[in-house]
C-alpha cells in the first residue's frame, strides 16, 4: 500500500488561475487564518459551520467517492489537501461570510508530474505524463467597463450571478486523482483502514481545476446554448436571439454578469443556466472589485471606493477619517502627451517593475 502524505506542505497551492492582477478581499492577516488558528479563534463554531458546508458541497456536487487507502492500485499516488479559510468580504469591506474550501496540494501533483516527465525524457518514453501547468482565462475588467458602456447605450437590462463551487462543478476531467482527506475530515473503515477519496470532479487546488470549471462553462454556452465567444476575451459571450433581442455574458471565474434586451428572453437563459449548475442571483452592486451604482438602464456608475478605502486600511497607519487634506488623483494638461509619448517607447520595462506595480494597485492596473 501505498505512503499516505503526512507531510502538510507550505508551498502556495495552485489554482489554475493567473491571479498577477488581483481584487483585494483581506484587511488584515486574520482574515485569512490556518485551519489550526481558525479552531483557536473565539469564531471556532462558525467556521466549524462553513467547513461542514464545502463537505457538503463535495457530496452535492458528486466530488468524491470514498475508497480503503490498501485498495488504491499500486501505480496511483495519493495526494494531500488541506482547509483554507477566509473571511469573505463584500461592497464596504463589510464581513459577507465565513468561508472554507478544502484544497488539493496541487504542487505535490505537478512534482509529481515532474518526476514522471524526468523519467519519460531519459527513457525516450513519450506520453507518459501529463503537463498540468495550465491558466485559466479571466474576464479583464476593460471588458466589463466595455460591456457596461455598450449596455447603457442600448438601454438593457443587467443581471448578475454567482456560480455556487464552480471548480466543483467541471466534468471535462481525463485522469485518476486520489487524495487523503483533511486531518479534521478523515473517515476510516471498520478494519480501522482509512478511507481516501477518489476525485469524479475537481478539487480547488488542482493546478488545471481552473480550466476545467471554464471548458466545462465555454462548452455548455457555446454547443449546448449556442452563444459566440469573442475573439478579443474569452470569457465573453453573445448571442443575437430569433427576433432581434441580444445578450451578452461576462465571467471572471465563478462571477457572471449579463446583459439581456428582452426581459422574458433574459428570464428564461438564467432558468436553463440554474439547471446546468447550481447558482444564486445577486445584487450586482460589487463585481470584480468594482462598486456598481446603477439606477437606470440608461445609467452607470463604477467606482474603485470600496477597493480604495480597503487598501487606505491596510496601508496607512492611521484611520483614512484621521487624515484632513483633500487628495485627489494626479492631473495634468499635459498628461495625455505624457501618456502617449511612453505609450510609444520601445523599451520594455523589467518584469519586476510591473509586478510590483501590480502588487500596490492590483484591480485598479
Amino acid at each position: 500500500m501505498q505512503e499516505l502524505c503526512s507531510d502538510p506542505d507550505v508551498c502556495v497551492y495552485e489554482t489554475g488561475i493567473d491571479d498577477t492582477v488581483s481584487v483585494f478581499t483581506s484587511l488584515d492577516a486574520g482574515d485569512d487564518p490556518s485551519w489550526e488558528g481558525a479552531m483557536r479563534s473565539n469564531d471556532r463554531p462558525s467556521w466549524l459551520d462553513a467547513r461542514d458546508s464545502e463537505m457538503r458541497n463535495l457530496d452535492d456536487f458528486g466530488v468524491r467517492q470514498y475508497v480503503a487507502a490498501d485498495k488504491v492500485p499500486v501505480e496511483c499516488d495519493i495526494y494531500g489537501t488541506k482547509l483554507v479559510c477566509k473571511h469573505k468580504r463584500g461592497k464596504n469591506s463589510e464581513h459577507d461570510r465565513f468561508k472554507v474550501r478544502c484544497v488539493m496540494l496541487g504542487n505535490q501533483l505537478n512534482a509529481a508530474e515532474a518526476r514522471k516527465r524526468k523519467r519519460a525524457l531519459a527513457g525516450g518514453e513519450a506520453g507518459t505524463y501529463v503537463e498540468l501547468r495550465v491558466t485559466a482565462p479571466t474576464l479583464r475588467h476593460s471588458s466589463f467597463k466595455c460591456s457596461s458602456a455598450v449596455g447603457v447605450i442600448k438601454g438593457m437590462r443587467r443581471r448578475c450571478f454567482d456560480v455556487a463551487g464552480a471548480y466543483l462543478q467541471g466534468t471535462q476531467i481525463t485522469r485518476t486523482v486520489y487524495v487523503r482527506a483533511p486531518p479534521d475530515c478523515r473517515e476510516y473503515d471498520e478494519r480501522g483502514v482509512e478511507f481516501v477519496w477518489l476525485l469524479l470532479r475537481p478539487l480547488y487546488g488542482e493546478p488545471d481545476a481552473g480550466r476545467v470549471w471554464y471548458n466545462t462553462f465555454a462548452h455548455h454556452m457555446i454547443e449546448i446554448e449556442g452563444w459566440n465567444r469573442s475573439d478579443y476575451d474569452s470569457c465573453i459571450f453573445t448571442k443575437v436571439f430569433d427576433g432581434g433581442a441580444e445578450m451578452f455574458l461576462n465571467l471572471y471565474v465563478d462571477d457572471g454578469c449579463t446583459w439581456d434586451s428582452d426581459a422574458a428572453i433574459g428570464d428564461a437563459f438564467y432558468d436553463r443556466l440554474a439547471k446546468a449548475f447550481s447558482i444564486t442571483t445577486s445584487s450586482g452592486d460589487f463585481y470584480l472589485g468594482m462598486d456598481i451604482i446603477q439606477t437606470d438602464v440608461r445609467f452607470i456608475t463604477l467606482t474603485s471606493e470600496t477597493y480604495i478605502r480597503g487598501l487606505c486600511a491596510r496601508e496607512l497607519s492611521k484611520p483614512i477619517s484621521a487624515y484632513t487634506r483633500e487628495w485627489s488623483t494626479p492631473g495634468n494638461a499635459k498628461l495625455m502627451e505624457h501618456y502617449e509619448e511612453a505609450f510609444m517607447l520601445h523599451a520594455t520595462p523589467p518584469a519586476e517593475l510591473g509586478t510590483k506595480f501590480r502588487s500596490i494597485v492590483g484591480g485598479m492596473a
